[in-house]
C-alpha cells in the first residue's frame, strides 16, 4: 500500500479490521508497517509504506528491498487534496519505474480516497476524479485499469474494492462464486455473500442490482454485529450462530460458516424472502467450499 502522507492508507486497513476507535488517533506511518493476514489458507504480507518525502526517497533508492515479491500495489490518493494530486501522480510513476527496474510487474489498484458521502454530489470533485484518472493513464506508461472511489464513512466502498484486490490473487475466485450462485438459487435467495474475518467478500451471488447494493452496503454492519455477539457468546457460553433481521419485506440471514477446520472465522450472509433453508443444503455448501479450498 503506497501513496503520499495523510492519504488514508492506514485508516483503510483499520477499517477492514473494524478497529474504528484507532482511526481517530492514528499517527503517521514511520517507514513501513508490516501486516500479515490469513486469506483463503494463504498468508499474505501487506506492507503499508509511510508517505513522507524522506521515506519515499528511501523506497525508491532500494526497490529490491522494499518491493521484492510485490504481487499487487494498492495506491491511495487523497482526492480532496487537489493541490497534491500532481505530486501523487508523480510518485506513482516513480514507484512503477522502480518496480520495472527490478523486473516486477504487479497489478496496480488506485483508490481515490476520502470520497466522503457528503461530497458525492459535488460535480467539481467528480470531474477532478475523471481528470486525475485520465492524467494517470496518459502520463504513466503502465497498464492501470482498476480505479475505485473509497471513504471510511461508507465502509462498503472499502470492502468491495479491497475484496476485488485480494481476489485478483486467487485463481479459484470464480469457482467459489459459482458455488455461491448454485447454493443461493437452491435456497431461493436473491443474494449471498461469503465473507472472511478481514471483511473480504470471498464469493458472491446477486439476482439483480438491488440485491447487490443491499448486500454490499449491509455487510460491514453484520460483521460488526457478529463481533459483538461473539464477545457475548464468549462471556455467556452461548451456542447460537445465526442472526436474522427482517427489513424491506425481506430477510437478512447472517451465520458463522465452519470452514478451514475452524481456524479462521467465515460468515454467510443471505438476502431472501423468508428465513428458511435446509441444513442439508447448508452442509452441502460447506463440503463443496472445503473441497475447493483443499484442491
Amino acid at each position: 500500500m503506497a501513496g503520499l502522507d495523510e492519504a488514508g492508507k492506514s485508516s483503510i486497513l483499520l477499517a477492514l479490521k473494524r478497529e474504528f476507535s484507532k482511526i481517530g488517533i492514528i499517527k503517521p506511518t514511520k517507514l513501513v508497517n508490516r501486516h500479515t493476514i490469513e486469506f483463503l489458507r494463504t498468508k499474505l504480507g501487506i506492507w503499508d509504506l509511510g508517505g513522507q518525502n524522506n521515506y519515499r526517497t528511501e523506497y525508491l533508492k532500494k526497490p529490491d528491498f522494499y518491493f521484492y515479491g510485490t504481487e499487487i500495489v494498492i495506491y491511495v490518493i487523497d482526492i480532496q487534496n487537489q493541490n497534491r494530486i500532481p505530486e501523487s501522480i508523480s510518485y506513482l510513476n516513480d514507484l512503477i519505474q522502480s518496480l520495472k527496474k527490478i523486473k516486477i510487474y504487479p497489478s496496480v489498484f488506485v483508490l481515490f480516497h476520502k470520497f466522503d458521502p457528503n461530497l458525492e454530489n459535488i460535480t467539481q470533485l467528480q470531474d477532478n476524479i475523471e481528470k486525475t484518472k485520465e492524467d494517470i493513464k496518459s502520463l504513466i506508461k503502465y497498464s492501470i485499469n482498476f480505479f475505485y472511489n473509497t471513504t471510511i464513512y461508507d465502509l462498503s466502498t472499502i470492502i468491495s474494492s479491497i475484496s476485488e484486490v485480494f481476489l485478483n490473487l486467487y485463481p479459484k475466485a470464480k469457482i467459489i462464486d459459482k458455488a455461491m450462485e448454485n447454493f443461493a438459487i437452491k435456497v431461493n435467495a436473491e443474494g449471498a455473500h461469503l465473507i472472511d474475518n478481514n471483511s473480504i467478500i470471498i464469493g458472491a451471488y446477486y439476482k439483480d442490482e438491488n440485491a447487490k447494493d443491499l448486500l454490499i452496503k449491509s455487510t460491514h454492519h453484520f460483521l460488526t454485529l457478529g463481533d459483538f455477539f461473539s464477545d457475548v457468546k464468549t462471556q455467556e457460553n452461548g451456542s447460537e450462530d445465526q442472526i436474522n433481521i427482517q427489513k424491506f419485506g425481506k430477510y437478512f440471514i447472517f451465520r458463522n460458516l465452519s470452514l478451514d477446520e475452524g481456524k479462521i472465522p467465515y460468515y454467510l450472509l443471505l438476502f431472501k424472502d423468508d428465513p428458511e433453508y435446509s441444513e442439508e443444503d447448508y452442509n452441502a455448501l460447506i463440503t463443496l467450499l472445503n473441497e475447493i479450498l483443499n484442491k
